[in-house]
């Protein structure tokens, strides 16, 4: 199994969004993909990013709800959740919305 690697922001972003209503069962669950499958089902629309976040993926985890991470074969990094707007605004006009790229 993968280690799961929460970013502070991260952490921060899963706390909001459980108090908005995100089912922390829905989460465990999408965490145990994350830790045991190399990839994951296709109802979670998972799919790479490309220009300055190459290397990252998102899915889905409820209707607008956004989860980045990287994926390799020892660890997952959990970049960011929030809404699509929030996580990744409109890349192609403002750039990315408070990234803080691994060091």
């Amino acid at each position: 199994m993968r280690e799961l690697v929460k970013s502070p922001r991260f952490e921060a972003e899963l706390t909001r969004a459980i108090r908005r209503g995100l089912s922390p069962d829905d989460w465990e669950h999408l965490a145990y993909l994350f830790a045991k499958y190399d990839a994951l089902p296709d109802e979670y629309g998972e799919h790479s990013l490309t220009d300055n976040l190459q290397g990252y993926h998102d899915c889905h985890l409820a209707g607008d709800l956004v989860v980045v991470y990287k994926r390799t074969a020892k660890k997952v990094t959990l970049a960011r959740i929030g809404k699509h707007v929030d996580v990744l605004g409109h890349r192609k006009n403002r750039g990315l919305r408070g990234w803080i790229f691994e060091r």
